[in-house]
Parts: C-alpha cells; sequence; structure tokens
C-alpha cells in the first residue's frame, strides 16, 4: 500500500490529477468520452477508489476532494480540466467569476473610472416595470477599455458581464467565429419585398448562428464544454425608448447558446449618465462597444422588417435584408475555471 502523499503545491496536485485521469481512460477506454468534442465527469475519489491517485493531504492536514472534466480532442487524446477543493481559497481551484469580481472591485454609480458595476444601480429605467431574465442583473463592465479581455481555444472575447445567475456573458471579437449576414431576407407580405422578417425566431440570422454553434461543438471543445444555455432577450423596443433596464427586449427571449448582442447591453457599456437613450450620441461615450459594429437581437417596435444595429456612435433602424456584422454573444457557465491572466489585452483571462 502507498503512503498518503503531501502536496505542497496545488499545481502539483492538479498535474498529477491530471494525469491519473489520463491513465484511466486509457486504461478503461469503454469509460472515456466516446467521440471529439464529448466530455465525461469523474470524481477525485472515484480515481482514488480504482487505485489511479494515491490517498493524500495538502499541506499536512488539508483534506481535498475535486472532480475532472475530460473533453476527447482526438482518437487518442483529451483535454483535462480539473477542480480541486481542499478547505481554503488558497488551496482550491479559482472560478473565473470569482477572478473577474476579485481583480475588479466593483465600483459605485457615478464613477468616471472604467470598470466593473453593479447593474442594478446604473442601469437606466425605462419606466416599464421590472423583469425577471438574470440577463438584466449582476455586474457589468463599463468604459473605454475596461479589462474584461478573455480568451479561449485562441480565439478573443470581451467580457460582457455577470448575470444574476453568474454565469458570464461574453461577446465574440475574432472575425473567424462572427458572421455578416441579413438578419432575415424572406418576402415580406407587409411590404411585398424581400425585405425580411423581424421575427428572430423563424430569422435567417438565428439559424446561421445555430450552425455557427455546431461549428463551435465540433472545432473548439474548450469553448464548447464552458459554454450554457440562456434566455436571451429579443424583444422589440424603439431606438427613442428611454431606459437601458432591459424589459422592453426581455418580454420575449429563446432559449439558446449563441445570440446576437442585444441592444441594452451596448448602452450599458457607456459610462456616460446621458446615455439614456438609443438614438443618443453621448452613448458612445467611453465605451468600448462603441465601434463593433453589429446586428442586435431587437426588432424596432411596430415595424415587420426593421431591427436595431449598432451604428456611428448610436443604435439605428435598419432593414432586416442587409447585410451586417453580427457580434454573438456567448454564456460561460458559472463554474467555468480560471487559468491566468488579469483581462487586460496583454494578459486576457484564459480558462481551463
Amino acid at each position: 500500500t502507498k503512503k498518503s502523499k503531501v502536496y505542497n503545491s496545488l499545481n502539483e496536485l492538479e498535474e498529477d490529477f491530471k494525469k491519473a485521469v489520463e491513465i484511466y481512460y486509457k486504461k478503461s477506454p469503454k469509460e472515456a468520452p466516446e467521440k471529439n468534442s464529448d466530455y465525461k465527469k469523474i470524481e477525485l475519489k472515484e480515481l482514488q477508489k480504482h487505485g489511479y491517485l494515491t490517498e493524500f493531504n495538502f499541506r499536512e492536514k488539508n483534506k481535498c476532494d475535486g472532480y475532472a472534466n475530460t473533453i476527447r480532442t482526438s482518437r487518442t487524446d483529451f483535454y483535462v480540466s480539473t477542480y480541486i477543493n481542499c478547505g481554503t481559497t488558497e488551496s482550491s481551484s479559482v472560478k473565473l467569476a470569482d477572478k473577474i469580481k476579485k481583480d475588479n472591485p466593483v465600483l459605485k454609480s457615478g464613477s468616471e473610472e472604467g470598470g466593473l458595476y453593479d447593474l442594478d444601480t446604473t442601469k437606466k429605467s425605462s419606466g416599464l416595470g421590472s423583469t425577471n431574465n438574470p440577463l438584466t442583473s449582476g455586474y457589468v463592465f463599463k468604459g473605454r477599455n475596461p479589462n474584461n479581455y478573455l480568451k479561449i481555444d485562441n480565439k478573443w472575447f470581451r467580457i460582457l458581464k455577470i448575470d444574476g445567475e453568474g454565469d458570464i456573458i461574453a461577446l465574440s471579437t475574432t472575425a473567424v467565429l462572427n458572421i455578416r449576414t441579413p438578419w432575415d431576407d424572406s418576402y415580406n407580405k407587409f411590404t411585398n419585398k424581400n425585405t425580411g422578417y423581424n421575427d428572430y425566431k423563424i430569422s435567417l440570422i438565428k439559424e446561421k448562428l445555430d450552425e455557427r454553434y455546431q461549428t463551435i461543438k465540433n472545432d473548439y471543445p474548450l469553448l464548447a464544454f464552458n459554454m450554457v444555455s440562456k434566455d436571451f432577450c429579443i424583444g422589440s423596443r424603439a431606438v427613442k425608448d428611454m431606459g437601458s433596464d432591459g424589459v422592453s427586449e426581455c418580454k420575449e427571449t429563446y432559449n439558446a447558446y449563441i445570440a446576437p448582442i442585444a441592444a441594452f447591453d451596448y448602452l450599458n457599456a457607456s459610462l456616460s449618465n446621458d446615455c439614456i437613450k438609443g438614438d443618443s450620441p453621448s452613448c458612445a461615450d467611453r465605451n468600448y462597444l462603441s465601434n463593433k459594429s453589429s446586428w442586435t437581437s431587437s426588432a424596432v417596435r411596430g415595424t415587420t422588417d426593421k431591427v436595431i444595429k449598432i451604428g456611428v456612435d448610436v443604435l439605428e433602424e435598419e432593414v432586416a435584408s442587409k447585410g451586417a456584422n453580427v457580434l454573438m454573444e456567448i454564456a460561460l457557465n458559472k463554474n467555468t475555471l480560471y487559468l491566468d491572466g488579469n483581462g487586460s489585452m496583454e494578459k486576457p483571462y484564459l480558462i481551463k
């Protein structure tokens, strides 16, 4: 019987845990993820039970538990992500959401500094009541260039917010992941032209993003593994409407892994106190999204073929059949694990 091992380094413990997982699945192939991008979870205690990892303590006295998520990346290889909890913050794996909040102390409403803000205290009211959608609460990044850079599978994102459920909402800024397309180009019986319909659930843009998700599942296993579906807000509003609380947009939702950026997310990224309406040029003030032309998920209320688009400094109305870029929002599971980085462009957050 092997003696209990004592670990003084969390990194060393994680490396031994990973090796044990890889050996276990190679010796027990029927238990391993079957196809590329498939994943399985195994508890640390399960590996100890089968003799692939010895009993151990952390720094002599701490007992640990944990799990490993394993993704098959090829016929012979796996990617292993481990979570370990040895009883204290210093001796446990770190979740990305916790690291973001630690690096970016929540700033008070009215601050001129870019960073992380409590969305409940900084969003502008529409006067239309409230919504229970978690995408309208939580913590949001504001400012000209906050430290919200994220890199996954060598692809770049900006972190929009940590939502009310603790999931991380990020915006893809990598051209290879984003698309350019009409929002919809079907025949519209009300205009007697192929101007499209602005109903997201039957739109061309929804089809394109559903296809993009399949590409992510096949080609970007770490990203796909950490993604979670959300009830994205696809309701309508007018460009001139007051408020950035998402009440109008979130009256209608669509559950998916990917959606276009919502109009209220653009407004909430601005530090300007004068950003009250979507057509106000002040919304581009100290807003890291101001140079990101894109379709939004929001139809123009009272029309059948117009959609809100992020234009030059303001939100604009555009006919759905026009071509435009699509910046897609994704949601990362609240349990996504932090690997490295501080959110700056030089050292973006990395996950495992």
